[in-house]
């Protein structure tokens, strides 16, 4: 199996054992490294650059020795960096500048990749005052262009909080406000975007608008169920089909109305009540020539995972519809499949996002929550063969340096050891998953990766064949 090692195996338990989990994992990271996506699509032949879709079709072509006009790069999310870094090899001299936006804690290791393209700081997941500064410097990057240069945005999982420059009627912590109550209530994505989408002056297709008369391509690297380009990053510079009504009615279908500040609620009224300008739609001028490809996505890793599975003689069921839902809800679907695929000698590779509905004030992330859940069905059902993955392609879960774990038919009775004595049961409860998969050495860590295709997931027998 061709991967390099980058889960730290002496900080989990039996990692010798597990070995086989892990270097999947590791497998479908290393297939959606940014530098591979955009080379998917990025082409350079002496000075002529070309732009094409996953099927190899032509989408752009530019003669870089033109001196009508420049070339730039622009971007934001957790992978950007690396995304523009990509560029920057490719383009070479003829690359004019630019700006990408990552978060604050990726930006000295980040400024080391880029010598041309200028590199600014924004807060995740919540967006902060940085946020607001690094969306505004993109919005009056854009203003400058002329009608001759040319763009290529490259936007990634995290933008959403990462650029954030507030509409008229709102300011900074009205946006920390909307974001937290939304994150903490298990809103998906999906929904959670649309109301994010028409609180932003950057984001639903507006910094596509501000980027006229310049001529741009979009490249994304795909966080999020079903690839849907307007939910990946809120769509920056991607036309946006939903509506302030639709906004709305994610407000009140969640019931988080009570918990958004009055002005948020004021202007998603407004809004729907057509004071205030709608978000870019489908159609307008800025998406005419202008073209939105999918570099990478969740997809990718789960091929990955089966190819590697098969080399060798694991026997795969991959899944290709993203698991998606409440954390603790998956997690004990998982648990309760694995011992049965186990069974079978069957291993279960997916791909997806959870949800989390926040009620304690402990320490965890979504993939530690699903895990946890998972542990404790395997605690009743589990054989000693069989085992639950949820792990983050970022790195990052939650507000925790873990990037989620690897639980076993042992791990819940070895939370209680030791002086701590945490039960998952209350963990769950407690929002607090990171103490006790750290108790009982589940944990995965990696650092922050540079990628972001959402999460991975694996079940069932941990040698898999």
């Amino acid at each position: 199996m061709n991967s390099a090692l980058v889960i730290d195996r002496a900080r989990l338990r039996n990692a010798e054992v597990r070995h086989p989990i892990l270097t999947l994992l590791e497998a479908g990271l290393l297939a959606v490294r940014p530098e591979q996506a955009v080379d998917r699509c990025v082409q350079r032949d002496g000075d002529v650059l070309r732009i094409v879709d996953r099927g190899g079709t032509l989408c752009v072509e530019r003669r870089l020795a033109s001196r009508r006009g420049r070339v730039f790069v622009i971007g934001a999310g957790k992978a950007s960096v690396r995304m523009a870094a990509q560029l920057e090899a490719i383009l070479g001299d003829h690359l004019a500048g630019g700006a990408v936006v990552a978060p604050r804690e990726d930006q000295s290791r980040g400024q080391r990749r880029l010598r041309r393209i200028r590199l600014l700081a924004g807060d995740h997941p919540l967006p902060k005052g940085s946020s607001v500064a690094a969306g505004r410097a993109l919005l009056q990057f854009a203003h400058s262009l002329g009608r001759n240069d040319f763009v290529l945005c490259c936007f990634s999982g995290g933008a959403s909080s990462l650029i954030a420059v507030p509409v008229p009627g709102l300011d900074p912590d009205d946006l920390q406000a909307v974001g937290s109550a939304l994150l903490g209530s298990g809103v998906p994505v999906g929904p959670m975007n649309i109301v994010r989408r028409h609180l932003s002056a950057v984001h639903g297709g507006r910094l596509a608008e501000a980027l006229l008369p310049a001529s741009f391509v979009t490249l994304l690297l795909s966080d999020v169920a079903g690839d849907l380009p307007e939910i990946i990053a809120s769509g920056p510079t991607v036309a946006d089909p939903s509506t302030y009504a639709q906004a709305l009615d994610v407000v009140d279908r969640y019931s988080v109305r009570d918990r958004l500040p009055r002005s948020a609620v004021r202007v998603l009224e407004q809004g729907v009540a057509g004071i205030i300008r709608e978000t870019v739609k489908p159609g307008a001028p800025a998406f005419r020539g202008n073209p939105v490809l999918l570099a990478a996505g969740g997809g990718d890793a789960v091929s990955a995972m089966i190819a590697a599975a098969r080399q060798v003689g694991i026997r795969p069921i991959g899944l290709r519809k993203p698991l998606c839902g409440d954390a603790d809800t998956l997690g004990e679907r998982l648990g309760r499949l694995a011992p049965r695929l186990a069974a079978r000698s069957r291993l279960l590779l997916a791909h997806g996002e959870t949800t989390v509905i926040v009620r304690g004030s402990g320490m965890g992330g979504r993939n530690q929550q699903t895990a946890a859940a998972a542990a404790l069905r395997l605690r009743l059902l589990g054989r000693g063969d069989t085992c639950v993955a949820s792990f983050a392609t970022d790195g990052v879960d939650g507000v925790t340096p873990a990037a989620g774990a690897l639980v076993d038919a042992e791990t819940a009775g070895l939370t209680r050891a030791g002086s701590g004595a945490l039960s998952l049961e209350q963990a769950l409860v407690d929002n607090n998953c990171y103490q006790a998969l750290r108790a009982s050495r589940d944990l995965l860590f990696t650092g922050p990766t540079g990628t972001n295709v959402a999460d991975l997931f694996i079940a069932g027998a941990i040698e898999g064949g």
